[in-house]
């Protein structure tokens, strides 16, 4: 396992700044913020002149935070950008600065566009896929060990749905997307209010090869339907009755853990998740 994640942190890349002015100066324009950044870069080599840089605004309701993002062809290290950070973060405008990093996908153009051939391909068939009920391993399992209520049973869900069943709930789900999937099926999932902050675009329907089974297992243990019309066993969720929203804010072909997300990302997720004015945030994310 080990070795894994330190495959994964070998990869990963430096992302962005994100600082928060004081409150001094909290109604100035990205014009004071890229001369704050263009003298934090003052006699570092190998750093890309500040004007290469993209200066975005967070939050219009606050106008203090700002993400300095580097051009996509930079290569600037680890210790470059603590260095950077490290010289904003003494300045007095500035209130809080931290370097973010995320994960790189090797992935190619050519890579992407077959694996959603073969996707495509397999989407029906999955669509119908189930690992309970089939196979000798299944058949060698004692009753109990068939039970896919168990979890339920530990935490009173049943007893707990007297009081209701998530009517009226929203909840935010920043994940990998989802999957259709039979275990969805007749579920309330607003993609129209969602968004794939990863290739951004508003459907979040991802595909298996892509991570969006992530997302199918994380939003059935939610809103899965409790009736098993399709599969005899079946998973139900939590709150079946509650209405999820979906944004996707893993890479290509990261798993959900450590910096592979991107910090940003799961940010700007949460950020707009509560402009739809959720009433829940859920996120399945290690590390």
């Amino acid at each position: 396992m080990s070795s894994s994640i330190d495959q994964v942190m070998s990869m990963r890349r430096f992302d962005a700044i994100t600082i928060v002015l004081a409150e001094a100066i909290a109604d100035e324009d990205d014009t004071a913020v890229q001369a704050m950044l263009r003298d934090a870069l003052v006699g570092l080599e190998g750093v890309p002149a500040a004007e290469q840089w993209s200066v975005e605004l967070f939050d219009e309701e606050t106008a203090d935070t700002f993400d300095l993002i580097p051009p996509d062809d930079q290569a600037i290290t680890d210790k470059l950008a603590f260095d950077i950070r490290n010289r904003l973060a003494n300045r007095d405008e500035i209130a809080f600065a931290e370097a973010l990093f995320e994960v790189v996908s090797t992935i190619t153009p050519d890579e992407v566009a077959e694996d959603d051939d073969v996707a495509a391909a397999q989407l029906d068939d999955f669509a119908s896929f189930s690992i309970f009920g089939s196979g000798d391993w299944w058949d060698n399992l004692t009753t109990a060990e068939q039970d896919v209520d168990w979890n339920h049973k530990i935490v009173g869900t049943k007893e707990a749905w007297s009081d209701g069943q998530g009517e009226g709930i929203i909840i935010g789900h920043p994940d990998t997307g989802y999957i259709p999937h039979f275990e969805l099926a007749g579920a309330s999932i607003d993609d129209d209010n969602g968004y794939d902050f990863v290739e951004n675009k508003a459907n979040t329907v991802n595909n298996f090869l892509r991570g969006g089974n992530h997302g199918l297992g994380t939003s059935s243990v939610i809103v899965g339907k409790t009736e098993a019309t399709i599969q005899p066993r079946t998973i139900f969720g939590v709150a079946p009755k509650a209405t999820i929203v979906p944004f996707r804010i893993a890479p290509i072909w990261a798993p959900v853990f450590l910096t592979p997300v991107g910090p940003r990302r799961v940010r700007n997720a949460v950020q707009r998740a509560r402009q739809k004015k959720v009433h829940i945030i859920s996120m399945s994310l290690g590390g």
